[in-house]
Formats: C-alpha cells, sequence, structure tokens
C-alpha cells in the first residue's frame, strides 16, 4: 500500500466522519461542527460541497448526485449571484449545500449556492482540422466524445470555430496542463478573459508566471485568494486566472500574453463539510505519497473503497472521483473511483 497522507486530528475535527455516519440513525444526533442540526421534525442535517460535471439539469445532477435546486443561488461567472438558472449540461460547477436525513424516509441534499467560472473563455487561436482540439490563450483544448458543444454552435462541432471566435470552455485540468473539455460554447455580454490551469516558471520578484502557452503579468492583479500573498513559489499550483487585455506573441505560435486582474487557487472554498465529494485530475504526487486533486490533499485509509481501479493505481494523470470527508482541508476518502 502507498504511504498515504497522515495529519493528526483534533477532537473538533473528528466530529466530522462521526456526523456523516450518523446520517439517517435513529440513535445518532448532529454535530454542530459539521454544520449539523435537526431541520424539521426527526431530520438530520449536515453540510456538503461537491464540485463536478452538470449531468442532468432537473434537480441539478453532479456525476450522479442529486440536489434540490428549488432555493438555490447561481453564482456564474462572477455576475452577482441571481436565482435565474443558467446551467448547462457539461458545466463543471461547484455547490454548496445540506444534507437532509429524516430517521425514516430517503436522503436528500439541497443546493444553497452553484458557482460556475470557466476553465478558459478567450479568443480562439487554432483548431485542429479534425476538431478534436484547439488552442485559446494559450492553452491546449482536447475535445473528446464526452464533450458537450452547445446548440449555439453550428452543427454542435468544434469543425465550424474559427480562429478569432470569442469560445468559453469548461473542463478540467489534467496533469500536463491541457484541458479536458466537458463543455464548448459561445462566449456572451462583455469580453473577458479567464483561464485555469497548472503554474509553470513562476517568477516571484518579477510578478511573471506561465499557465501553458501564456505568459501571465500579474503586477496589478488582486491577489487577496492565493496563499502567502506573493512572497512564495506558486509552482505546481492549480489556480484560476481572470484578466482584461491579452495580446498574441508575434512569430511564436500558440504562445499568448495576459494581464491579470485575479488569481485565486482552485478550492472547495471550504476548510470542512461532513461530506465532501470531488471530480478532476491527479496533478500532483508528492514525495511522501501524498496526492492532490485540484489543489485539495486526499488521505487515503485501509477503510477507502475504490471501483474501477486500485490503490497502486492512483497515479499522476488519473481522473478520479473521490467521495469522504472534508476535515482542515484535507479530504478523507471514503470511496475513490477511477473515470
Amino acid at each position: 500500500m502507498r504511504n498515504c497522507y497522515i495529519r493528526l486530528m483534533s477532537m473538533k475535527a473528528l466530529a466530522f466522519p462521526v456526523a456523516l455516519a450518523c446520517v439517517g440513525l435513529p440513535s445518532c444526533g448532529p454535530s454542530p461542527e459539521a454544520g449539523g442540526g435537526i431541520g424539521g421534525t426527526g431530520t438530520v442535517t449536515v453540510s456538503s460541497v461537491s464540485s463536478g460535471v452538470v449531468t442532468k439539469l432537473s434537480s441539478v445532477n453532479l456525476s450522479g448526485t442529486a440536489y434540490d435546486d428549488s432555493n438555490a443561488l447561481y453564482c456564474l461567472d462572477d455576475e452577482p449571484c441571481t436565482s435565474e438558472n443558467r446551467l448547462k449540461l457539461g458545466m463543471v460547477v461547484l455547490v454548496r449545500g445540506r444534507v437532509q436525513s429524516p430517521f425514516q424516509g430517503v436522503v436528500t441534499r439541497v443546493a444553497d449556492t452553484i458557482t460556475f467560472n470557466a476553465s478558459v473563455e478567450g479568443d480562439v487561436q487554432s483548431v485542429a482540422p479534425d476538431g478534436t482540439n484547439l488552442v485559446i490563450l494559450g492553452q491546449f483544448v482536447e475535445v473528446n466524445e464526452h464533450t458537450v458543444i452547445d446548440e449555439e454552435i453550428q452543427d454542435k462541432s468544434t469543425r465550424n470555430i474559427q480562429p478569432g471566435d470569442a469560445i468559453v470552455v469548461s473542463g478540467f485540468v489534467a496533469a500536463d496542463g491541457h484541458i479536458v473539455a466537458t463543455l464548448i460554447m459561445k462566449s456572451s455580454g462583455m469580453p473577458h478573459y479567464e483561464v485555469e490551469g497548472v503554474i509553470r516558471n513562476h517568477d516571484v520578484e518579477g510578478k511573471r508566471l506561465k499557465i501553458g502557452q501564456l505568459d501571465v503579468d500579474y503586477t496589478a492583479a488582486d491577489l487577496s485568494q492565493m496563499p502567502a500573498g506573493d512572497t512564495m513559489s506558486w509552482n505546481d499550483r492549480l489556480v484560476h486566472v481572470r484578466g482584461d487585455e491579452w495580446q498574441l506573441r508575434s512569430k511564436v505560435p500558440d504562445v499568448a500574453t495576459l494581464r491579470a486582474t485575479r488569481i485565486r487557487s482552485l478550492s472547495l472554498r471550504v476548510a470542512d463539510s461532513a461530506e465532501a465529494k470531488l471530480q478532476g485530475f491527479i496533478t500532483q504526487l508528492n514525495p511522501s505519497g501524498e496526492i492532490l486533486v485540484n489543489n485539495h490533499p486526499i488521505k487515503v485509509s485501509s477503510a477507502t473503497k475504490f471501483e474501477g481501479g486500485t490503490e497502486e493505481e492512483l497515479l499522476l494523470g488519473k481522473h478520479v472521483f473521490i467521495h469522504g470527508t472534508l476535515i482542515q482541508g484535507v479530504l478523507e476518502a471514503n470511496e475513490i473511483i477511477f473515470k
């Protein structure tokens, strides 16, 4: 068995898995540390956070997990949050909500907020003749049989996308930094530029970094959602960058520069949750055996169940679904499913 990421937990942290195990059991009470409480007569409520692909639009379904979104707020691409549902199949979203479990009845999940940010948005630089990939803002975007092509694109085919078109891509960043697209659609509204990827060649003093073939100047960017401000190297960290100006680098194919207005570290945006579900690629393996998916350390134990693979297959670049409990920023895996 690989050396797993091990850390000591406080008594407060231990309350989380207990709370989750008690869901639906009449002999257990809720855990306040898990956001638990009695929601209605005989109902245990605990916190839930999920990041994954929208696979159904009725009662928002993320990779097989359904949420009641009837009273949810939708926060799309940094626009003000509203009650208007503008989700599309294939969007990778973050859902924060609650698990409600009556002592006798069906467990339900309720979404409070649903957040979407594009994996890359900007002008297309090139498109492969067979439509299997394209380059946007210096990012190589892979298109496969699972990618949803929005109906606004002619014939729902990437072959009808032209260089210069403003396109939005939702998807996952693979270990080598390219984006595996789950949705491709046309950009709308005021033009802006976004890119999600793994930082390389971070120049701390010069305030520059590289994501794919994109050079990012963050001299004037908001860094409040990055660790330790600008005093440490961010190499290998998965981030989301927003910018207001980009340009091609002459004489160098697919290379571009972007002036960033904000950089934030990709995360579930909470440190603790009684239920946590995460989909993504393993982008980092540390010498200690620590596995990172979307910057989150994953703790694997002897109790972790595996589907479609084994613990020995937790390798760089593997696409996984992880179900478990989030404790002080560490996702303790109850189940890992290989995609």
